[in-house]
């Protein structure tokens, strides 16, 4: 008896401590679901995480439930249905390198993704999937890298030396050289840095109305943010579609889906203006006390210790890097997970209460797949915004 209480308390512990740590996900290598940070496998498609820990064993050595063992809705694989040709998801990734060669990243990062997102049903070729992260990431780098306002003369691009000159009479008086383009951008008035927002959501928006237009005249079908050849339109069970909504769905309004954003300290740029006490254009002035000369003035001019006499320090904020942790989506990209069906997209049909029959026969609403997209996300996964 008091063996099978202390079993029961610490099966408890271990839930409750596994409940505490669900804040920490585990993102899948393949489907890119959310798992709790105990997973040793993806709840969703049952991929094993590498280097996972294996499961907690009290002192007779039987493993100790946790949270992740726990039963849930969740398919395993998803039920094909229909199958998309490897070729089609190729043709997809090659158009998404031309744009990129047209310099045309927004456009190349919607083909890349989409076709990243058709992997996710098709049995075909799985070589294709080691190539989306590199192409992903070329795009990103294209779109988030843009000109800002330089830090040393404010977009101006010139500058003017002020000198600092001391006299014997131990007065100091101030003399302005004539302007001259700015050292650190050479005249442009702009430093390469990263996009703000403004700039991520008005390419965004532009280019994905020309997109859309683009994939109707190829007669594909909109699947939530992803596209589907014609021939596909009401082919697809409802786990194939909750699997290409939630591989691109539910991105954060804020960073556009990256988790990042522009630094607001230093502007995007990685660098701000050395502000240290008596720095002015990268050098401090010294006065030379009892120097007699020829001249009315005597001063010395050094190296500011702190920027090497290039006025231009590191942004302490994002340690040069131009790039903050997106806040409102704490840099996953995505919106919260659904609520309703817990980031999977789907959820039981409620007129057949999930047994696929009705009446006798196959339930009409879900066609016998007794599940059915989520009413709340759509399919996403995701909390959405009104």
């Amino acid at each position: 008896m008091r063996f099978k209480i202390l079993t029961l308390v610490a099966v408890f512990l271990a839930s409750c401590l596994a409940w505490s740590a669900s804040g920490e996900l585990l993102i899948c290598p393949k489907c890119k679901y959310e798992n709790d940070s105990g997973n040793v496998s993806c709840s969703y498609c049952g991929e094993a995480f590498p280097n996972s820990p294996g499961p907690a064993t009290i002192s007779n050595g039987e493993a100790i439930p946790s949270l992740a063992d726990a039963p849930v809705p969740a398919l395993a694989i998803p039920r094909k249905t229909a199958n998309i040709d490897p070729a089609v998801i190729r043709k997809e990734l090659d158009t998404a390198n031309a744009y990129l060669e047209k310099n045309l990243p927004w456009m190349a990062f919607f083909y890349a993704e989409n076709a990243m997102a058709l992997n996710m049903i098709s049995t075909g070729d799985t070589d294709l999937a080691d190539r989306f992260p590199a192409i992903i990431r070329q795009c990103e780098k294209k779109i988030r890298t843009a000109p800002r306002k330089c830090p040393f003369c404010k977009g101006s691009g010139k500058t003017r030396q002020t000198v600092e000159m001391v006299g014997l009479d131990g007065q100091t008086s101030s003399h302005t050289a004539a302007e001259k383009p700015c050292q650190i951008c050479g005249g442009r008035g702009t430093v390469s840095g990263q996009a703000d927002q403004s700039a991520l959501v008005k390419g965004y928006t532009q280019t994905i109305k020309q997109y859309s237009v683009i994939r109707m005249s190829e007669k594909w079908v909109p699947l939530g943010q992803a596209w589907i050849p014609g021939n596909l339109d009401g082919q697809l069970s409802p786990e194939q579609m909750a699997f290409i909504r939630r591989t691109i769905g539910g991105s954060c309004p804020d960073c556009i889906g990256f988790g990042k954003v522009s630094c607001s300290r230093c502007g995007g740029t990685g660098k701000n203006r050395c502000t240290a006490a008596g720095c002015k254009d990268g050098f401090v002035s010294k006065k030379l006390v009892g120097l007699m000369t020829k001249t009315h003035y005597s001063f010395k001019k050094e190296p500011c210790p702190k920027c090497k006499g290039t006025a231009i320090v590191t942004c302490t904020e994002c340690e040069g890097s131009a790039i903050a942790t997106c806040q409102a989506c704490n840099g996953t990209g995505k919106l919260p997970i659904c609520p309703e069906c817990h980031g999977q997209g789907l959820s039981a049909c409620n007129k057949c209460d999930g047994s696929g029959k009705f009446s006798g026969g196959t339930c009409p609403a879900c066609e016998g797949n007794r599940r059915k997209l989520c009413s709340m996300c759509g399919g996403d996964g995701r909390r959405q915004q009104f």
